[in-house]
């Protein structure tokens, strides 16, 4: 005997190890191989199954042999507690434990499908403004800080765009500057560097794009791709381009206007005109000397064009006031000025661009600009949110225009 231990059951078992049989129900372990008798043997006397049906034990008035809920052992129906740790008697029996075995266990509940978390999207939207110290050669603030400097600086101080018309202009400053962006968009603690994609315009030259490379680069990049700002513009507004469909995109930014006709993701046709947002800020401050006498900066000149500015005019006339330096008196003034000033004043600017959508479309196979007319042409970009924009294309070409949400 294993363990010394003795159980009061009636009958024998075999023993599921090494096979020997007839082992006295009072023996836990095998007396062969030591063998624990387990939780599911089986006890029998002169080859019967002493275990009584359920009902037959009703009718004697006992219960069956119950199991310790603790250690699992099994014991006499007449017993109170544990022989194996002293535990009270379970009220459940023997044949309750087998019921509980065979019952088909029920299906745990489905859980509640959770509301997916919505990706981050944009998480940074600054422009492409540094303004530094021309004394001590050190980065003062960029982004959006360094553009409410614009036009306040003392002369040591000097608020640059490091990026002209699409490309690099100081090379150093555009360095520092993605520099920046990468540090406010990841974290400073960001262990692995940034795979990065750099849209250029579709005009620019290699040498160009070896420049905003490298600066990227430099920067702290792991890979840079280089994407043209058409195809960028068109994936960013939801236009699947891998087929072969004719997509007509016209991307105005901040230094260059980009229209192009994509299909089976590539352009086929394109051009790039360096008219573009800061050129129509920059229209309506020459607008504003011309015919107020009035002095303006680069931010009102933005201001006018955001909250009045169009291109065509409006069923019903805006009005803002504008204060700046008279150039007569040297006095600062303040004069009020309407959306038909600002239509007139940003006219040959956007009939530019108009111009250069004609002929990407004389340029574009016939195939496509069928598909292009079924379609529409789609604006993008930053200046494509100038009002009367769309009806000014669609006036001028007579194609459904449309301006992506984006």
């Amino acid at each position: 005997m294993a363990n010394g231990k003795e159980y009061d059951v009636m009958g024998y078992w075999d023993c599921p190890v090494c096979q020997t049989k007839k082992i006295k129900g009072t023996v836990r372990d095998c007396p062969n191989c030591g063998a624990p008798r387990g939780k599911d043997v089986r006890f029998y006397m002169d080859g019967e199954d002493v275990r009584l049906t359920e009902e037959e034990e009703k009718k004697k008035g006992k219960g069956a042999d119950w199991m310790c809920e603790f250690c699992g052992a099994y014991n006499s129906a007449l017993s109170t507690s544990c022989t194996s740790c002293g535990a009270e008697k379970t009220t459940k029996s023997y044949f309750d434990i087998q019921k509980e075995k065979e019952a088909p266990k029920p299906e745990p509940p489905k859980p509640k499908p959770q509301p997916q978390k919505p990706a981050k999207g944009v998480v940074l939207k600054e422009p492409s403004v540094v303004a530094f110290d021309r004394d001590t050669n050190k980065i003062k603030a960029i982004g959006e800080e360094a553009r409410l400097m614009l036009g306040r600086t003392p002369g040591n101080i000097v608020a640059v765009r490091p990026l002209r018309q699409g490309v690099i202009s100081d090379y150093t400053v555009t360095e520092k500057m993605i520099k920046y962006f990468i540090q406010k968009a990841l974290g400073k603690k960001s262990f692995r560097k940034p795979r990065i994609s750099v849209c250029v315009p579709s005009g620019v030259t290699e040498v160009e794009k070896k420049a905003v490379e490298d600066a990227t680069y430099q920067a702290g990049a792991r890979e840079v791709e280089i994407i043209e700002e058409p195809i960028a513009a068109a994936i960013g507004a939801g236009i699947d381009i891998s087929r072969p469909c004719g997509n007509m995109i016209v991307d105005i930014g901040g230094g260059t206007s980009d229209i192009a006709v994509i299909s089976l993701g590539g352009s086929v046709v394109s051009t790039s005109v360096k008219i573009a947002g800061d050129d129509f800020d920059e229209a309506l401050v020459r607008y504003m000397r011309k015919k107020h006498n009035l002095l303006i900066g680069e931010r009102t000149a933005e201001d006018i064009k955001i909250k009045i500015g169009t291109c065509y005019p409006l069923a019903q006339n805006e009005t803002m006031d504008v204060r700046g330096r008279n150039l007569v008196t040297g006095l600062p003034r303040t004069i009020t000025v309407s959306s038909e000033e600002t239509e007139e004043a940003l006219r040959e600017s956007t009939l530019q661009i108009v111009e250069a959508v004609h002929s990407v479309l004389e340029k574009t196979p016939p195939e496509l600009a069928a598909d292009v007319a079924d379609r529409g042409i789609v604006l993008t970009g930053g200046g494509a949110l100038l009002r009367g924009l769309e009806e000014l294309i669609e006036e001028r070409t007579g194609i459904n225009t449309m301006t992506a949400e984006h």
